[in-house]
């Protein structure tokens, strides 16, 4: 099966998705981010 142009953007648009959170994982893991940086991040999911 071909991909299709559209499948093959939201192909891209999603490697470049999980490559962020990895590297965001990792800064965590490194201790690169901080706790509170992150844990400020998710509440501001929280607010409303």
């Amino acid at each position: 099966m071909k991909l299709k142009l559209f499948d093959r953007f939201l192909l891209g648009i999603l490697l470049i998705a999980a490559i962020l959170v990895a590297f965001l994982l990792f800064g965590i893991a490194a201790q690169l981010i901080q706790e509170d940086v992150v844990n400020g991040f998710i509440s501001l999911f929280y607010m409303f």
